[in-house]
């Protein structure tokens, strides 16, 4: 819609991987083993570490930096010595909404009963070297089978190991690799390379989470057991950002159930109001079905471009109204869209 064509439209009405991933069983489940299965000491590996929804309770992020982290990663080699290792960077990874995955967890298909993970789900990752404290090489890792543990410090993430006849799922602290002579420069342009591989789809990336972009979500979901759907008006001085991409605003969850519509109207005053409409055809619940969102599936993000250097976008972005509607169409009273954290309980 153009500038000053206001969405036409009520909430009420409204509300009717990388080639290296490839080789995972299921992207909701903890890997069996790491990607590669061989390494050398001072390589990389990728690390399943479960389910966004089911292991790690939605969360926004993971945190690999040393001040609280969110993850505590080892590796016990083959000699029985056990060594810190530090977390690169995770990144998220989703399945095709056609993919076998989602078919078996919604339970349409006649080789297994349906699979105990949210449907849609996805799957947290992280990259890890096999380097010491000073990000070399470990110089004594013993050649031969290997373990590496993951633990949680914050308890973010929840292990779920199991064995199953169709699928089998592995155990974050004891995920197994087999270690080869020979080392590897971590600083080298074939390991920087691969590293850059999966930089840009880190959640840690400073450019996307802390520079350009922030979260909406309800101010409390305190007794609410289920909720239509919710409508939000941002208002933003246009002139501080990007004169040919628009802010744009995004559902939190991937969910093909949620339906999101926006637009921008102008104030004639200097400053714009983003329009957004977020539902769900059966609304959101606190128990959720595959055509069910849950309701932290109501948190947004914004995101916007090219902010100029030093202007103060926390003073930006206002929320001029919001109200949220259960599945009757009617306004939950006390509820409000706040900025903030993702509100995920």
């Amino acid at each position: 819609m153009k500038n000053g064509h206001r969405l036409n439209c009520s909430l009420k009405n409204a509300c009717i991987a990388i080639g290296a991933l490839a080789i995972l069983v299921m992207t909701g489940c903890v890997q069996l083993s790491s990607v590669p299965g061989y390494a050398r000491s001072g390589d990389t590996l990728v690390l399943g570490l479960g389910g966004i929804q089911r292991n790690a309770n939605g969360a926004q992020s993971l945190n690999t930096t040393t001040t609280n982290p969110d993850l505590y990663i080892t590796i016990t080699d083959s000699a029985n010595v056990t060594y810190p290792l530090t977390a690169k960077q995770t990144f998220k990874a989703y399945p095709d909404y056609g993919s076998l995955m989602n078919f078996q967890t919604i339970g349409k298909t006649t080789v297994m009963a349906p699979l105990p993970i949210p449907a849609f789900d996805g799957g947290w990752f992280v990259t890890v070297s096999l380097t010491g404290a000073d990000g070399l090489a470990i110089p004594n890792l013993a050649v031969g089978s290997a373990t590496i543990s993951i633990t949680s410090p914050t308890g973010k993430l929840v292990n779920s190991p199991s064995t199953s006849t169709y699928a089998s799922e592995g155990n974050l602290t004891h995920i197994p690799v087999e270690i080869i002579a020979g080392q590897s420069n971590p600083n080298s342009t074939a390991n920087n390379n691969y590293d850059k591989q999966f930089n840009a789809y880190s959640s840690a990336n400073t450019a996307i989470t802390s520079i350009s972009a922030f979260n909406i979500a309800p101010s409390s979901l305190s007794g609410i057991t289920a909720v239509g759907g919710m409508q939000v008006a941002i208002k933003y001085n246009p002139t501080h950002y990007s004169q040919t991409v628009t802010p744009l605003v995004i559902p939190y969850s991937h969910n093909p159930s949620i339906n999101l519509q926006q637009n921008i109207v102008n104030n004639n005053d200097g400053t714009q109001t983003i329009n957004v409409i977020l539902t769900a055809p059966k609304g959101f619940a606190v128990s959720p079905t595959p055509l069910i969102p849950s309701l932290r599936d109501l948190n947004l993000r914004v995101l916007y471009f090219g902010a100029t250097t030093g202007y103060n976008v926390a003073n930006d972005f206002q929320i001029m109204s919001s109200k949220f509607i259960d599945t009757s169409g009617n306004t939950i009273a006390g509820m409000t869209a706040i900025r903030g954290p993702l509100l995920l309980n």
